[in-house]
């Protein structure tokens, strides 16, 4: 990808995956199927590790 465009997408596909994490709250005090999701989520396993 080549360009602003390509920048932006990126950004606009990785900002709501960023949320779907427990970089922020711990996946106990999400709801089920959100915790469940957020636990799925590699980037979970990233913030645990840098944690």
């Amino acid at each position: 990808m080549k360009g602003p465009e390509g920048i932006t997408m990126v950004q606009t596909l990785e900002f709501p995956v960023g949320f779907l994490t427990s970089a922020f709250v711990a996946p106990a005090t999400m709801p089920g199927w959100l915790g469940a999701l957020a636990e799925w989520n590699p980037l979970s396993s990233t913030a645990a590790a840098t944690r």
